[in-house]
């Protein structure tokens, strides 16, 4: 059985001297008929909650505290008094909210009330005034009064009950009213134009459409700041704008666990992802690339096929008019489609193996141009593992101090973002993360989408539809809401919008839109500057990016067949080196022994005689 607590606060006139008995029984008999109109008129239970307790703190010196129970069958839409005929409009029976507060109007109370309702704000609880004509008019004359979503005023003339209540309709509770809100001064949630007038961005189109759709109008504040609670407790930033009353709502900010206690946030209206970003991966062209037609177990089928062949044509006995070496280039010859004289024997063999090599030498044709053309791509890490693991890259992290990147990984004790976190360089300028990564290879900077979209397209975007950068798999997702001061009076209106327009796809589209106009401002500049720097790294990136399918055939895609010839042509020059310093040395040779034998004849006389 579920059950909820309803915190009634009442406050009475501080009584300066003893009561009577009287004064003091007329009291309790005040405090059982405020405790029946209660009971029976004021309850709202919250979903499938069967009852609420009732907790009823009295001042001292005037009654007891007492604990009343109050059963389901009683809420709002039964509200009728016994002295009085008419039925009230009824609140709804729904509620985010469970609470009454009974306020015994006195002279004394005025500056309580006050500090009270200004750190409550716009309340939405069930507000009960109870007090004599004048008392109540004073307090309906007060700006708090206004702020409150559900009133009651009790007038007690006498001994009798008059109830005053106000329930207003949706249309009520935000006509002529001036909603101080507040918008993210980031692009592309709230894009500015030249008069610094918001014109776009989705924060800025929520709050634009819900003006139009129940007549109000707002005042922004493009405000940010620390998004970190102070050592003392309080806070900054936007969380500081709307827990004192300096707004009303805030659009876009990050739900997350750590301001989930101090502020109302509304239905998501985005997804917001935090993800790493770096450079496409370079294509390369191996020198292995001449191999990868065939497998390993494929190549060695092919080798010990062409071995076996050869060695068949050796040992064949019946081996005529072909040399030792024409039998053993043969099967290369094969391979290689070049032709050949003579067939070695046995002939048959020579025929299969010349088919053989026929199929393999096309299917190795017909794949070899694709592996060639078709370049691989470099090793990048795509997800949060794969970063961890790729130790020589530099990670960038965009620092948000108190945000829910910055909250997630300061309490993660995953090994994997405990390295991640090891090696963060945290940087505050947003665009100098985002440039790093674009310009240097081996460096990830980690952001949230809901930035760094609007970086990319105002700075770094060469044409419309493209971006630079890989962007990974989300490493945290979380959600982009409205935030409103606790128990505010208008959470119920805009949560209800929020949800309508992001179910449509409203969100979604005034997103694009932004960064469509982002994207033409971003490229607008930089063709004004076509000879810097930053304009001819974009164009060298882009041109990689678009070309990564098609790619022409460089000195890469032959260092196999080059290597090999340059190889042959040096083992044929130390050959021929060889063989004419063996020349030379069998000459010389021959030489001497010819000069030894001439040396030993001896001329005949007539030989003699003639010389």
């Amino acid at each position: 059985m579920h059950r909820i607590l309803i915190s009634i606060l009442l406050i009475t006139r501080v009584l300066s001297q003893p009561k009577s008995t009287n004064e003091l029984a007329t009291h309790t008999q005040l405090e059982l008929k405020i405790t029946e109109i209660v009971t029976r008129n004021f309850y709202k239970p919250i979903g499938n909650l069967d009852h609420c307790t009732l907790s009823l703190t009295n001042p001292p010196e005037v009654w007891t505290s007492s604990f009343l129970k109050t059963s389901s069958k009683y809420y709002l839409a039964n509200l009728q008094f016994s002295n009085q005929t008419q039925k009230f409009d009824s609140v709804p029976q729904f509620s985010s909210v469970c609470q009454h507060v009974l306020v015994w109007v006195s002279k004394l109370i005025s500056a309580a009330l006050k500090q009270s309702f200004v750190l409550q704000q716009a309340t939405s609880a069930n507000y009960i005034f109870i007090g004599d004509q004048s008392q109540i008019e004073q307090v309906q004359e007060q700006i708090y009064y206004s702020q409150l979503k559900y009133k009651i005023c009790i007038k007690l003339p006498g001994a009798k009950f008059q109830v005053n209540k106000m329930f207003p309709t949706d249309q009520q509770i935000f006509t002529g009213v001036n909603l101080r809100v507040g918008l993210i001064p980031m692009e592309p949630q709230t894009i500015l134009g030249e008069d610094k007038i918001p014109i776009a961005g989705y924060c800025f189109k929520f709050m634009e459409t819900m003006t139009t759709r129940y007549n109000f109008t707002a005042k922004y504040y493009h405000k940010w700041g620390r998004l970190q609670q102070y050592p003392n407790g309080t806070w900054g930033g936007p969380l500081g704008d709307l827990l004192y009353d300096r707004l009303d709502a805030y659009v876009g900010l990050v739900h997350n666990f750590e301001r989930h206690p101090w502020v109302s946030f509304s239905t998501n209206i985005l997804m917001v992802h935090l993800y790493f970003l770096t450079t496409f991966p370079h294509r390369v062209i191996k020198w292995e690339a001449t191999f990868y037609p065939f497998d390993a177990h494929a190549w060695i089928v092919i080798f010990v096929t062409a071995l076996l062949t050869t060695v068949v044509f050796l040992s064949y006995p019946e081996q005529k008019q072909n040399t030792m070496i024409s039998q053993t280039i043969f099967t290369f010859c094969a391979m290689l489609q070049q032709s050949v004289k003579k067939l070695p024997r046995p002939s048959w063999l020579a025929i299969v193996f010349l088919f053989y090599s026929i199929v393999i030498s096309c299917c190795y044709n017909s794949n070899l141009i694709s592996f060639l053309t078709f370049p691989e791509e470099e090793f990048i890490p795509r997800t949060a593992e794969e970063l961890a693991e790729a130790q020589e890259y530099r990670i960038i992290f965009m620092h948000f101090p108190g945000g829910a990147g910055d909250s997630y990984f300061k309490h993660s004790e995953s090994p994997v973002f405990v390295s991640l976190r090891n090696r963060f360089e945290y940087e505050r300028d947003f665009l100098k993360c985002v440039t790093e990564a674009v310009l240097n290879p081996k460096t990830a900077c980690l952001a949230w989408n809901m930035i760094s979209s609007g970086l990319l397209a105002k700075n770094l975007s060469l044409l419309s539809t493209s971006f630079t950068l890989y962007k990974s798999e989300p490493i945290i997702s979380s959600t982009a809401n409205v935030g409103l001061p606790k128990e505010s009076k208008y959470f119920d209106l805009i949560n209800q919008g929020a949800g309508w327009l992001q179910n449509t796809g409203h969100f979604h589209r005034w997103n694009q839109d932004a960064l469509r106009l982002l994207k033409q401002r971003g490229r607008s500049w930089l063709l004004t500057r076509k000879n810097g720097s930053l304009y001819r790294q974009l164009e060298r990136l882009m041109g990689e990016v678009f070309d990564m399918e098609k790619m022409p055939l460089d000195l890469r895609s032959f260092v196999v067949p080059f290597t090999t010839l340059f190889i042959g042509a040096i083992l044929g020059s130390l050959i021929w080196l060889l063989e004419i310093v063996s020349f030379y040395m069998e000459s010389q040779k021959q030489l001497r022994n010819c000069y030894k034998i001439f040396s030993t004849l001896t001329l005949s006389p007539k030989i003699k005689r003639w010389a």
